[in-house]
């Protein structure tokens, strides 16, 4: 009787399974488990669907005639929000002859959906490139000899801070660890303190502090 019992019961179970789109159940209410305590395979009628691969308009060839600075951007866009689908390109001289490359999404709030990079020696360097910012420093020999604190800053803000013109009045301390410190520009507020420390090995490291 109790045997009896225990199987109404797992058939009345694994039936409302079915019901709401569980495993499937069997004619004689038995479920396709190999056996007892086994794990019925996933049905993959179930899985969500895979993602579409995501696409963002590429730069024009006409605008951009360099395919190596193409591509560039092409790969900064892939930072941009998912829902991206308008991205205006953007290539102007920085300091030190380097350039700036941005990616701004189109119709996003001021401030934000926006991703830059600088642009030397055909490579990417900042937070979205191929070199982080210590790199460059340490190749360009600016841990000895840095250039003035305005091109420094500048291309500090191009590549750690989106290239927005946020960070200003800076001040460089040399030593074993090059050090800028500037005020990075939040309106409406006042903004924070922030410190770019470089080492001789290794990222850059950033701090920030209240002003």
């Amino acid at each position: 009787m109790r045997r009896q019992s225990m199987k109404t019961v797992w058939t009345t179970i694994l039936c409302a399974l079915a019901a709401c789109g569980g495993p499937p159940v069997a004619a004689d209410g038995a479920s396709n488990h190999a056996a007892a305590g086994s794990v019925a395979p996933a049905d993959p009628s179930w899985a969500q669907a895979p993602r579409a691969p995501r696409t963002v308009p590429m730069p024009d060839p006409a605008e951009f005639p360099d395919p190596h600075l193409r591509e560039a951007l092409g790969r900064l866009a892939e930072a941009l929000p998912r829902d991206t689908t308008n991205v205006r390109y953007e290539q102007r001289a920085g300091p030190q002859g380097v350039a700036v490359l941005r990616a701004v999404s189109v119709g996003s709030a001021p401030g934000s959906g926006v991703v830059s990079v600088v642009w030397a020696d055909a490579r990417t360097v900042g937070v979205h490139g191929e070199r982080s910012f210590a790199d460059f420093v340490r190749d360009r020999g600016w841990m000895v000899s840095p250039p003035p604190d305005s091109d420094l800053v500048a291309i500090a803000d191009a590549a750690c801070f989106e290239g927005m013109g946020a960070l200003r009045a800076a001040q460089v301390i040399q030593g074993a660890t090059l050090r800028i410190v500037a005020h990075l520009f939040e309106p409406p507020g006042p903004g924070r303190q922030v410190v770019i420390e470089i080492a001789g090995s290794g990222p850059e490291r950033i701090t920030h502090a209240a002003l």
